[in-house]
């Protein structure tokens, strides 16, 4: 009945929704999608639409259009709803998470559909595949970066293996930074919010010569710190991020361009802080601890995209490097006084080419490809820990990685109402390690020159793959649609170099999800309510599970498959054009999951029973839910005001495998209003998180050997990495 409440709650939040969708046409230039009206109207107050690169085509297409249930936001959403990472718009989107493990800046924790990563291990691949323009990124260090400039981003719920790679049972988050446009654009924002945190961004873009256009953009973020310290009452968690991009479109004809683009940026500063539980109330922002813990992320980016039209179709060459380092100094056991500190110097080095052709000939529309990766990723860490003097401990280990791929997936027409899809991808990923284990002895490694004492060289494993996919799409008019999805998708094995223990496994095979879906898009009254519905469930077999537990005053991470599971849900989305001056938007979704089969002591009870077969999944939110409103209205021929409100719900979730701890349940209220001038200024005070409410992108038990300070009767030591409250802004932005 709890249940059933919430969901007619959900829905009732369509008197909220949340902002509406930028749109354009299927053939528009990416480029020009921000030109179009972001309110989510139309002059007639219809709803209009995005386009999506969703399935790797010659053109893009219309989001409606497409059978798989896809969030996708403009850039000018981004902006106008102040969205800075990928955590803020996963608030937005049904039975998505992509947490922040706050004490690592930049490292992700994402889940969707319940599949996901919860570790920070570098070697463990997320069940959700990051791409930015086109390139996957190798694994979650560096991933939730500011976002600035972009043209926009998708979010695809469920496997999407067959074009995107491995790594993508849960889906894949597709981002598109800005392109070179064929006209002059300038655009900008200044905004000073609470912190003190100061942004600034700005971007130039337009042609050079009648074949050649560039884009430059540049980001600078300066906090203040948020947090307050009680263990001196001073400010925590300053940080300044610097960012830029430049690209270079080419275009000599009308058949043929090359994009080529160029990012480096940093984060330097202060880590968010470390909250114990059995000190402070999770509820709370409370906190003292006795370490700064800087951070230093630094990474560099080059792409290149090539387009060569052929015959009935388009060749495309995406090809891309990634340099990324991260530096962490972080605290475990949050106390005032020295318990537990890790060092991490996590450096990735990944190299991708995807060669591929689509062409779309009478009934028949085809997507195939060629693609490899490599990267090496290396990870050095030391550890200070209380009982063994607070001396250095220093470890790590090295994994090499290269895939080979090929893929073709096509869409046939049986009749103009009826589609039909198959596809496939066939992988091959051959891994080698070197790891040298944690000895309390003395270090094994040395972090300025990267070398080991390795226990174990030239570990390798190889896996071979075959990822399906079929489905049907029946439409139901020009502005109807049902389809059925069954797909299969793999997350790869790996090998664990962050060993504590010589008893623990040191490699892991790679889990396989086999996942259905049926769904619905529709549009009624004449274009002005559109809703979206998506039924799936998914089977996943040797489900790879961190479980972490203690040995002695060592904290173990170990990384095997240890279990079966399934997970079934239900997602609904729902948008309206009240008046082309005021839309609204609702979305819910629900999702259960259980183990059907466990090979794994989950809660470490040293057994493995019929408990550790109750247990949940962690990072799985049963319930979210939300909405919003756009409003605009004309004051004059030149001044328009413009008013937004959103509301977000998830429910908590487990944070760790055997089920001790939750990772807060979240209630945001994000809201703006302001005035536009002449399509040019926008001057806007906005706020976030109104509710001051705390959330954790980690909870990780520790025992009382690493903390100095008696942990209280009844309580768990826990090392809870915290995100900033409320946040009060006003910016500034212009546009020409």
């Amino acid at each position: 009945m709890r249940h059933m409440t919430r969901l007619v709650s959900s829905c009732a939040a369509l008197a909220f929704a949340a902002s509406a969708h930028a749109q354009t046409s299927p053939d528009a230039d990416p480029s020009d999608a921000d030109v179009q009206a972001s309110s989510g109207a139309t002059e007639e107050g219809g709803l209009t639409d995005i386009v999506v690169t969703a399935r790797k085509r010659s053109q893009g297409e219309l989001a409606q259009d497409v059978p798989i249930a896809i969030t996708a936001v403009s850039g000018e959403q981004l902006r106008e709803r102040n969205i800075v990472n990928l955590t803020q718009l996963a608030e937005s989107v049904p039975n998505v998470a992509m947490d922040e493990i706050s004490s690592l800046r930049g490292t992700a924790n994402f889940s969707i559909r319940g599949l996901g990563a919860n570790s920070t291990l570098p070697t463990l691949e997320s069940a959700t595949g990051t791409f930015i323009d086109g390139i996957y990124l190798a694994n979650n260090q560096g991933v939730i970066l500011d976002l600035f400039d972009l043209d926009g981003i998708e979010i695809l719920r469920g496997p999407q293996g067959t074009l995107f790679g491995k790594n993508v049972t849960g889906g894949a988050v597709l981002i598109r930074t800005g392109r070179p446009t064929r006209n002059f654009e300038a655009r900008g924002r200044i905004a000073v919010q609470t912190g003190p945190e100061v942004i600034t961004a700005a971007s130039i873009s337009g042609p050079i010569s009648s074949t050649l256009s560039a884009r430059a953009s540049v980001y600078y973020q300066y906090d203040d710190g948020w947090f307050t310290n009680l263990r001196d009452n001073t400010s925590f968690g300053e940080h300044n991020t610097k960012m830029g991009r430049v690209s270079l479109l080419w275009e000599p004809t009308s058949s043929f361009n090359a994009l080529i683009r160029y990012e480096q940026g940093g984060v330097d500063g202060e880590g968010n802080p470390t909250q114990n539980r059995a000190f402070y109330d999770r509820h709370t922002f409370d906190f003292s601890q006795d370490t700064l813990t800087p951070n230093d992320l630094d990474w560099t980016m080059v792409s290149s995209e090539i387009n060569l039209d052929i015959g009935p179709g388009t060749l495309t060459n995406i090809g891309g490097y990634r340099y990324m380092r991260n530096r962490v100094n972080s605290e475990v056991e949050g106390t005032p006084l020295p318990g537990f500190n890790q060092f991490f110097d996590i450096l990735v080095k990944q190299y991708s080419n995807e060669l591929r052709y689509a062409f779309d000939v009478g009934p028949l529309n085809l997507t195939t490809g060629l693609y490899y990766f490599n990267s090496d990723i290396s990870s050095i860490e030391t550890r200070r820990i209380l009982p063994l003097n607070f001396a250095p401990r220093t470890f790590g280990g090295f994994q090499r990685q290269d895939t080979y791929a090929a893929f073709a997936q096509g869409d046939y027409e049986i009749t103009d109402a009826l589609t039909v899809t198959l596809g496939g991808r066939y992988s091959i990923d051959k891994k080698g390690a070197d790891i040298a284990f944690f000895s309390g002895a003395g270090s094994v490694c040395d972090e300025p020159t990267r070398t080991c004492t390795f226990n174990i060289t030239n570990a390798t494993d190889t896996y071979k793959t075959f990822s399906p996919r079929a489905g049907l799409q029946l439409k139901l008019g020009d502005d109807a649609q049902v389809y059925a999805s069954a797909a299969r998708a793999y997350r790869a094995g790996g090998f664990n170099i962050r060993i504590t223990n010589p008893n623990q496994n040191f490699r892991f095979g790679q889990e396989q999800t086999t996942a259905f879906e049926v769904g619905g898009k529709a549009d009624f009254l004449d274009n002005k309510l559109r809703t979206n519905l998506a039924v799936f469930v998914n089977k996943i077999d040797n489900m790879i599970r961190d479980v972490n537990f203690n040995v002695g005053p060592v904290l173990v991470q170990d990384t095997q498959n240890g279990a079966d599971g399934e997970i079934w849900g239900v997602e609904f989305e729902a948008l309206a054009a009240i008046s082309r001056h005021f839309q609204v938007n609702a979305f819910a979704g629900y999702q259960h999951a259980r183990y059907t089969a466990v090979t794994a002591d989950l809660n470490g009870d040293l057994t493995v029973n019929a408990t550790d077969l109750a247990l949940k999944p962690p990072r799985l939110a049963p319930w979210s839910f939300g909405g919003g409103f756009n409003y605009s209205r004309d004051l004059s021929d030149s001044i328009r005001l413009i008013a937004r409100a959103s509301y977000s719900h998830r429910d908590e979730a487990f944070s760790d495998d055997a089920n001790f701890f939750r990772l807060n349940e979240i209630n945001n209220i994000d809201g703006s209003i302001g005035v536009e001038l002449d399509n040019h200024l926008t001057f806007n005070v906005y706020v976030k998180n109104a509710l001051n409410r705390p959330y954790q992108g980690i909870v990780v038990g520790i025992p009382q050997a690493v903390t100095p300070v008696p942990i209280p009767a009844g309580r768990r030591g826990t090392f809870s990495g915290m995100s900033e409250g409320r946040t009060i802004g006003a910016e500034l932005q212009f546009n020409f």
